[in-house]
C-alpha cells in the first residue's frame, strides 16, 4: 500500500511535494505545459503541439492509478502555477506486466534532480504494483534523456523513428539495490521507496 503524498528537498533546498495526479489538476497541468520550451515539448510528445486539447487533459488527469499511474511534483513555495513536473506509466493492454513510462519537468526546474526522483518514483511504484518491465520511448534528438538512460548500459532499440529502452523491474531486494548505476541513485531510490511503504 502506498502513501497519498510525500515531500522531499531538492538540491537547492526547495521543498517538493510528490503526489498522485487527480482530475483537479487540469488547470495546473495546462499551466505547466505552457511553461515548457519548444524543445521540451518536442522531446516529450515527439510532435510540435501548442496546447492540450480537452481529450488530452482528460487522459492525463483522469487516471485510475492502476493501469494508468500518474504522479506530479509540486513546488510548495509557489502559490500560482506550482506544478513543475509529472511522471506516469501506462500498462500494455497486450502484456499488462509491461508499462510505458514518461516524465516531463518544466525547463526552469530541470537539472535539479526532480526528473531523477520521478524516475525512481515510477520504478518503485511499478515494483509495488507487479510491473516486470518499464519501457521508455525517447526522441532521437533528446540527448539529455538518452545520456541519462545510458548510465544503465541497457541496449537501445531504434524502432519507428524513436529509441526504445527497456528496464527490468526487480522484486528481489538485492537485485533492486544492484540495479542503480551509482551509489547516489541507489540511495535516492531507497529513500523514495521508504516514502511509499
Amino acid at each position: 500500500m502506498t502513501v497519498a503524498t510525500f515531500e522531499m528537498e531538492i538540491e537547492d533546498g526547495t521543498r517538493i511535494l510528490f503526489r498522485p495526479v487527480t482530475p483537479n489538476d487540469r488547470e495546473c497541468l495546462h499551466a505547466a505545459f505552457n511553461r515548457l520550451s519548444f524543445e521540451s515539448r518536442l522531446s516529450r510528445f515527439f510532435i510540435s503541439i501548442d496546447y492540450f486539447s480537452e481529450e488530452m487533459l482528460r487522459y492525463f488527469t483522469e487516471v485510475d492509478q492502476s493501469r494508468h499511474v500518474a504522479w506530479c511534483a509540486i513546488d510548495l513555495s509557489l502559490s500560482e502555477q506550482p506544478l513543475v513536473g509529472t511522471a506516469r506509466f501506462v500498462r500494455s493492454r497486450q502484456h499488462p506486466p509491461s508499462a510505458e513510462i514518461s516524465i516531463e519537468v518544466i525547463d526552469a526546474y530541470q537539472n535539479k534532480r526532480i526528473g531523477t526522483t520521478l524516475f525512481c518514483l515510477l520504478y518503485c511504484l511499478a515494483r509495488l504494483q507487479g510491473i516486470h518491465t518499464l519501457i521508455a520511448e525517447v526522441h532521437p534528438a533528446n540527448r539529455k534523456i538518452l545520456n541519462f538512460l545510458s548510465r544503465w548500459g541497457i541496449t537501445e532499440k531504434f524502432q519507428d523513428g524513436v529509441i526504445e529502452v527497456e528496464f527490468p523491474v526487480h522484486q528481489d531486494d538485492v537485485l533492486f539495490s544492484q540495479f542503480w548505476p551509482s551509489q547516489e541513485f541507489k540511495l535516492l531510490a531507497e529513500k523514495v521507496q521508504k516514502k511509499l511503504i
